[in-house]
């Protein structure tokens, strides 16, 4: 929720000029840190968050401790995506509030989305005690810990989520990754069930059990998972590149290249799809078609480590 604070003026400046004092509330208020902050609420209830924050920062240089300002400014850089500054702004909250549990609780969101989960785990340890009911709460802690390569503690909050919320078809799903991260397939597999016991329709669930399927080399059964993912919504680029990687295991090479193909002109800013592509066609012997996939796939992700191995591969073995 956004935060609303109204400032009590402590002093009245009177005018006799009849001329002025008809413009004097407008004025007054423009040059009143909460006039901004209100002006910025505004924005933010209509979703229009770039101005929401000018407003904020306009309220936030007229009153440097307006921390209401610095939470609601926190929320707009979330939503404009902007996370390192929506945690400094959180920061910031802390700083005039250090008991401020929600402040913490985006910090630690702002954290996690801008890919510091060890810093992201650290501010929900903070807060743990006065969430220990909240599933939400579990997820996104279990979610930091598994990007900071913590699984199996990350699974431990999971079940945690799912204790409290034995409806949670997040925490099912997301336990089903950190497990399929530890080779644990048939757990993991047993985790997307009860995900699908709950929400049969679920695509997450179906394309990542499909995974979990074809890394026990169940191809026939993955497939048919992922065919269903794909006929409740044919725009499912990860879908797509799932069902290119089991027709890639069972040597379907071409059926695996179409599959590839759909995945990439549904998301054409993927390189998974790209590199799977690459690999196939060295596979089959022809190097500069995979060349030409792990370059294009290079033009989305210039730092993408196995697009970079897999060319020095590709060329290694053309000019072999």
């Amino acid at each position: 929720m956004i935060r609303n604070m109204r400032i009590i003026c402590l002093f009245f400046i009177l005018l006799l000029i009849t001329g002025i004092s008809n413009s004097l509330p407008n004025i007054f208020a423009q040059g009143n840190a909460s006039y901004y902050f209100e002006k910025g609420n505004e924005f933010y209830a209509n979703g229009d968050y770039a101005n929401a924050l000018k407003n904020y920062d306009y309220a936030i240089d007229l009153n440097f401790a307006f921390k209401e300002a610095y939470f609601n400014k926190g929320l707009s850089l979330l939503n404009l995506d902007r996370y390192n500054e929506a945690a400094e702004a959180f920061k910031n909250v802390q700083f005039y509030e250090p008991n401020d549990s929600q402040a913490t609780y985006n910090m630690a969101l702002s954290l996690h989305l801008s890919g510091k989960f060890d810093e992201a785990v650290k501010e929900f340890e903070k807060i743990e005690n006065l969430y220990k009911n909240n599933s939400d709460f579990y997820d996104y802690k279990g979610d930091s810990l598994a990007g900071a390569g913590k699984d199996y503690e990350a699974i431990m909050d999971y079940n945690k989520a799912i204790k409290i919320d034995p409806t949670d078809v997040y925490a099912y799903i997301h336990k089903g990754i950190s497990l399929e991260n530890l080779k644990s397939y048939e757990e993991a597999i047993e985790s997307y069930d009860e995900a699908l016991h709950i929400q049969p329709d679920s695509q997450p669930a179906l394309v990542l059990k499909a995974e979990s399927l074809m890394n026990i080399q169940n191809y026939s059964e993955a497939l048919q998972l992922v065919d269903k993912a794909i006929d409740l919504d044919a725009y499912n680029a990860n879908a797509y590149n799932i069902k290119g990687l089991i027709l890639l295991e069972m040597e379907r090479y071409f059926d695996a290249l179409d599959s590839f193909d759909k995945s990439i002109r549904t998301d054409p800013a993927n390189p998974n799809p790209l590199i799977n592509k690459g690999i196939i066609y060295d596979t089959i012997g022809q190097h500069d078609e995979a060349i030409s996939n792990f370059d294009k796939a290079l033009q989305i992700d210039p730092n993408n480590q196995i697009a970079k191995d897999n060319k020095e591969i590709s060329l290694s073995m053309k000019n072999s």
